[in-house]
């Protein structure tokens, strides 16, 4: 039952006041393919952005992605979202009166997603996302093309593909009306320490006119963390007879006041990381115990191009990069990033698609060659973006700057 509370009063100088009142998706004969497919073109309704989490848009948005789980079972999340601030949200949608929402079942497919997408490798998550676009590209050009805007795609590609491989996922359970208990039932999971992602349920409840058929509808979310309500948003979904497709209107309200209730948990720091600065990145590295990276970092922080050694965003850990100038093959010189190691990892990664836009074809293959030489089996060259165990590196680090400085004054 829903109580008076939740009806809404449409008010207008004109004419006599109208009452919308809430209803259910299976009672205006609603699917959940057709409530997907509104939450998937309308991502607002999710509640998602806010200072807590750190979301924002745009958003790259995927139906139906067909993966299957560690154990080898299928599993087909409902939408999946690439944000423009780096988070992957995963939402899967359920009508009210779905069995499985009434139960365990619906958090057990929420694991289910985490470890399926935390198992896959590179070209897998590549040819995942890739349908439509241009064949045999990698991951960030991929990025580059969701994202057309974002100039730092490199920093986003990278960034996505890190919150996949640790499982640092956002995951949603979103329905038309939440059955009792299963909103503690989501906290009770959520706030479990040893699970990397973060869950939510949203309730995006419909609204219809009293006395009037559901030709007209509104959404309503109620976006929930810690039993919270962060975010309204309403859209309004209208039905014409002379229309072949429903039109879609959003209205969105001020959320400013409503996240002024949840800041007092927004003094921890957000997944979503921090800008680091050239001073906290020096600091972090000069004062770390392991050799290797308090090295590496010297090096970079002596001969990177135009002194630079991390590109914009936030991260969640200091890290560093080594950047190399020259013409991206679009007429303007730009440093792009060949190496990047994150504070704490084992492993130091390379962008051999950047080189390669850098460089000749003859350096490229000489640099390549030379790769090859003092690593040995240690590194794939074969892929667009392999990494390396840093250790392997401190081990031959000297051959490793020479060839670094021979590539910096190679492609200039």
């Amino acid at each position: 039952m829903f109580s008076s509370y939740d009806v809404i009063v449409q008010w207008k100088s004109d004419s006599i006041s109208k009452k919308w009142l809430p209803t259910t998706l299976q009672q205006v004969g609603w699917s959940e393919e057709q409530f997907e497919a509104v939450l998937s073109d309308n991502p607002q309704l999710l509640g998602l952005e806010s200072r807590r989490s750190g979301i924002r848009g745009p958003y790259a948005s995927f139906r139906q992605l067909h993966l299957r789980t560690p154990q080898g079972r299928p599993v087909i999340p409902d939408i999946v979202f690439l944000t423009a601030s780096g988070h992957v949200v995963i939402v899967e949608v359920k009508r009210h009166g779905n069995e499985e929402l009434k139960d365990r079942r619906v958090i057990a497919q929420a694991i289910d997603y985490a470890a399926s997408f935390s198992a896959l490798n590179e070209n897998q998550i590549i040819r995942l996302f890739n349908p439509g676009h241009s064949p045999n590209c990698s991951w960030p050009e991929l990025i580059q093309e969701l994202f057309p805007l974002e100039p730092e795609y490199d920093e986003l590609a990278f960034e996505l593909l890190s919150r996949f491989s640790s499982g640092n996922l956002n995951i949603v359970i979103a329905c038309d009306k939440a059955p009792f208990g299963l909103n503690e039932l989501v906290k009770g999971v959520a706030k479990q320490s040893s699970l990397e992602f973060d869950l939510n349920l949203v309730e995006v409840a419909p609204y219809v006119k009293e006395n009037s058929p559901p030709t007209e509808i509104f959404f309503i979310p109620k976006t929930r963390l810690l039993t919270e309500i962060v975010a309204r948003t309403a859209v309004t979904v209208k039905y014409l007879p002379s229309d072949t497709e429903p039109s879609v209107e959003i209205q969105m309200t001020d959320i400013e006041d409503i996240e002024e209730n949840i800041r007092a948990n927004e003094a921890r720091q957000t997944r979503s990381g921090k800008i680091w600065n050239d001073e906290e990145i020096f600091e972090a590295f000069t004062n770390d115990e392991n050799d290797a990276a308090k090295e590496l970092f010297m090096f970079a922080k002596q001969n990177s191009a135009e002194g630079r050694i991390t590109s914009t965003g936030k991260k969640i850990k200091p890290c560093f990069g080594f950047y190399v100038s020259g013409s991206s093959g679009r007429g303007a010189e730009r440093a792009l990033q060949i190496f990047r190691y994150d504070y704490g990892s084992i492993n130091l990664h390379f962008y051999l698609n950047f080189a390669r836009t850098l460089a000749s074809e003859q350096i490229f293959q000489e640099f390549i060659d030379r790769l090859n030489n003092i690593f040995g089996n240690e590194i794939e060259t074969t892929l667009k973006e392999p990494s390396i165990a840093l250790s392997v590196v401190y081990g031959k680090i000297q051959e490793f700057k020479e060839l670094m400085l021979w590539f910096k004054g190679a492609v200039r």
